[in-house]
């Protein structure tokens, strides 16, 4: 009996619990299981979320420690490469100034450059009949037009030998709209001043073959090469009743001497 009741003295408290329920009835015992078994799983489900708190915590330290210099690096790439700020200065407006006496050609006063001045006074003649600054704003068939901003873009039409003929040539050289629509943007061309109209000439003479027999003197082959453009020159077919060689070559001549004693 003694021994009994030091066995006793000697239980824990979860063997007594264990005998106390042994007691109780099955639903009550069934109850308290319960009760232990949802304290145990809520401890488990606490102690779980603490872990993985901590372990969220520690791995956002770690990544912000990681991502930082990436961060800074990028951060200095972009302020590397971003342009500078550009300012935009307006260009101050441009006005178009008409020569007093005559228009210069921007090379030297060289003796190849006085026969390409004769020779543009030349095709000037041919074309409107005129080589003074008034042929520069020349319409095709009769008039003159006022801004030199681009080109007239008039349309005359006339009859030329009982057929009806339809243009818009204007300017000393009675350029083509469609001409100017190539030569400004290829040529840079600002307007058509005068300035523009002896460098598309220039160019149309260029594009003949005849620019070095005009600058060689040779005024009769480069005439003849040049028909294809203006149609107040001999050899072409337009059938627009076309100046002699022998008109223009006086008139060049004339106007070549002009040069010379300048």
């Amino acid at each position: 009996m003694q021994r009994n009741q030091e066995l006793d003295l000697d239980l824990d408290l979860e063997t007594e619990l264990h005998l106390l329920r042994r007691q109780l009835p099955v639903e009550q015992q069934y109850e308290l299981l319960r009760e232990q078994i949802n304290e145990k799983e809520s401890d488990i489900a606490w102690a779980t979320l603490r872990g993985i708190i901590i372990l969220i915590v520690v791995n956002l330290i770690l990544l912000s420690f990681t991502a930082l210099p990436l961060i800074q690096k990028y951060q200095l790439s972009q302020n590397h490469n971003k342009p500078t700020e550009k300012v935009s200065v307006l260009p101050t407006e441009k006005v178009s100034v008409l020569p007093t006496e005559k228009v210069r050609l921007q090379s030297n006063d060289t003796t190849q450059s006085k026969r390409v001045k004769a020779f543009l006074d030349t095709i000037a003649w041919a074309e409107t009949g005129e080589m003074g600054l008034n042929s520069y704003r020349a319409l095709v068939f009769n008039g003159h037009f006022n801004s030199f901003a681009s080109h007239p873009m008039q349309l005359q039409c006339a009859d030329i030998n009982g057929k009806n003929t339809c243009s818009y040539a204007a300017g000393r050289y009675q350029i083509m709209n469609y001409e100017w629509d190539k030569y400004k943007p290829s040529l840079h061309l600002p307007d058509f001043s005068p300035t523009s109209q002896d460098k598309i000439a220039i160019e149309m003479i260029r594009r003949k073959g005849a620019l070095n027999d005009v600058k060689n003197g040779n005024f009769e082959v480069a005439a003849c090469k040049v028909g294809g453009e203006w149609a107040s020159f001999p050899c072409n077919g337009y059938g627009q009743n076309p100046r002699s060689m022998t008109a223009l070559k006086k008139i060049y001549e004339k106007q070549l001497k002009k040069h010379e004693n300048t």
